[in-house]
């Protein structure tokens, strides 16, 4: 009667999207999907203040707060400190590199973006 009885089986393949691995380049894929509806959504009223926070954050005083963080991450990956407080300072501070030269990587990639 032993054989009767079956473990549940479990599914082989699983997403979990806590993961970072799986939900940054689904947002990578969000984001590079808003330029398409923009275009096709026209004039917003909006469009305007969007424009600004773009030269704002694509300006050269958001170039010197990259290059620096940038420096300042090479020092602490030179000098392995990327435990505690300084690995939390780490990943803020590239989080924030990638925020800040986003639109110059973009434009650099994409060519008149």
């Amino acid at each position: 009667m032993k054989h009767l009885h079956r473990r549940p089986s479990r599914p082989r393949f699983t997403i979990n999207l806590d993961s970072p691995w799986i939900a940054s380049p689904i947002v990578a894929l969000g984001a590079l999907a808003v330029p398409a509806l923009a275009q096709a959504q026209g004039n917003m009223p909006w469009m305007g203040a969007l424009t600004e926070v773009e030269t704002a954050l694509g300006g050269p005083v958001a170039r010197a707060i990259a290059t620096i963080l940038v420096i300042i991450l090479g020092f602490l990956i030179a000098f392995g400190e990327v435990r505690g407080f300084l690995g939390l300072f780490l990943r803020v501070t590239f989080g924030l590199t990638l925020v800040f030269a986003a639109a110059t990587w973009l434009n650099m990639l994409i060519p008149g973006f």
